[in-house]
């Protein structure tokens, strides 16, 4: 029967093991199991003595020290091994619940984002597009539209274009920025990939927990 009551500890037993791997006595133990929770898990002394006795018979906790009616404790190498099951328990637990969080999220939210890094790769794209017709198109306004010699002035903008394409051909800087602008369109086709990968991925596997 203790073997059983045992298999799963509740989270009073376990910290009860986790403080026992340095010896204290009971009200050490009360003491430092509500530092540690912050005041959220708390043991009486009845639950605690009681639970004492229990891990003594079960070998997985050895009395250490005995002055008077004060008796101390120490986890034993079986206790050790038990709280160690425990933590890998709790970690498993964990794993679980944050999968199910994500397949969740991403079963309520995938579609959601995915049409929203589409949105965004078409309007980069068309973006893009539009500033390259605009390369392509010439504009020629009013004399006298812009002021002269501020920053609305055209010929700064004509110089500008002069330096960056020099007889109709890429100077450096335009080359680099061309190469800068074909690599954005690969990330954005890339993101688009990734997100759909996902999305498929994740309802696949909401459908087979379903169906099982």
């Amino acid at each position: 029967m203790a073997r059983e009551k045992f298999q799963t500890l509740t989270e009073q037993m376990f910290y009860i093991l986790l403080c026992l791997q340095q010896e204290r006595c009971g009200v050490d133990v009360m003491a430092q199991v509500s530092q540690m929770t912050g005041g959220r898990v708390v043991i009486g002394p009845g639950t605690l003595y009681s639970l004492l006795e229990s891990f003594q018979l079960e070998g997985f906790i050895q009395v250490t020290r005995v002055e008077g009616r004060k008796r101390s404790y120490r986890i034993t190498g079986k206790g050790r091994l038990r709280l160690e099951e425990e933590v890998r328990r709790l970690e498993r637990v964990r794993e679980g619940l944050e999968d199910s969080y994500l397949s969740g999220y991403w079963e309520a939210n995938g579609v959601r984002l995915l049409a929203k890094a589409i949105a965004l790769a078409v309007g980069t794209v068309g973006a893009l597009l539009l500033l390259r017709w605009l390369w392509e198109v010439p504009v020629e306004l009013p004399r006298g539209f812009l002021p002269e010699g501020s920053i609305f002035d055209g010929e700064h903008y004509r110089q500008w274009l002069a330096a960056a394409f020099p007889e109709e051909r890429l100077s450096d800087y335009a080359a680099n920025l061309a190469q800068d602008i074909r690599k954005g369109c690969l990330l954005s086709a890339a993101v688009c990939a990734g997100l759909t990968a996902c999305v498929v991925a994740q309802r696949t596997a909401a459908k087979r927990r379903l169906g099982q």
